[in-house]
């Protein structure tokens, strides 16, 4: 079970990545920042943090048989190793992004970085660092008092209820791929290439993935044999379950 209560954030940095396919570009900020009002805190920690509700945790691949040969896991283990190495990093896996943003359905985004400390774990308070990309923006419309006349005015910006690819990396176990948690909102294609391709993840070997292997396992067997014994078309099964409804 996750616990974000005393979580607090100890670094940000954000950079665009453009969708590399399109002749979009990458462009890097020149410095981290962390915001002074507590307010916009707590705001970016339920944007960031809220979504992570599932215990389903995932592992970083080893390239040619080294997982210091996974880009993304050697620039955050690095980056758990000196805390000065942020910044540098961070550009790392912008990079890294960017390198796979090589396809015309991957839109283009700003790339998060941020540390995180303090985060409640099953195995204890740990440090984390979270990357994560927003790609939807949304119209908002803003109240303005112009000579004593109230007006609107629309901007676009994010929506803080809505993230659309992220992960968290805490810093446990680095020496099997450490244990992260993913999120992906959009179409499947797109989640093949946030987990798999730029972050190099796979399902770690614990209880919840049995679970769930064995239950789609089931799931199979079960509609196989329905399949099989009744003989009819999956058009004709169709109208024979909406009948039933």
């Amino acid at each position: 079970m996750i616990n974000f209560e005393n979580c607090e954030i100890g670094n940000i940095v954000i950079h665009k990545v453009g969708n590399k396919y399109e002749g979009g570009e990458l462009t890097i900020s020149d410095n981290c920042f962390l915001p002074d009002d507590p307010d916009v805190i707590s705001l970016l920690k339920n944007y960031f943090l809220s979504p992570f509700k599932k215990d389903a945790f995932y592992n970083f691949q080893a390239y040619a048989g080294e997982l210091e040969n996974n880009p993304v896991y050697a620039a955050v283990n690095t980056i758990f190793a000196d805390a000065g190495a942020f910044y540098a990093q961070s550009v790392t896996i912008a990079e890294q992004l960017f390198e796979q943003s090589n396809n015309p359905n991957i839109k283009s985004g700003e790339l998060y970085i941020v540390y995180f400390r303090n985060c409640n774990i099953e195995e204890g308070l740990c440090d984390a660092v979270g990357i994560f990309k927003s790609e939807t923006k949304d119209t908002f419309l803003k109240i303005i008092l112009n000579q004593h006349t109230y007006q609107l005015k629309s901007e676009s910006g994010i929506n803080i209820r809505k993230l659309d690819k992220a992960c968290l990396i805490f810093n446990i176990r680095p020496e099997s791929g450490y244990k992260v948690s993913v999120l992906d909102k959009t179409n499947q294609q797109e989640a093949i290439y946030w987990t798999n391709d730029f972050l190099g993840l796979q399902p770690s070997n614990d209880s919840y993935f049995q679970t769930s292997n064995y239950l789609n396992l089931c799931k199979d067997f079960v509609k196989d044999i329905y399949n099989k014994e009744n003989d009819v078309p999956c058009a004709d099964q169709i109208d024979m379950h909406k009948q039933a409804i």
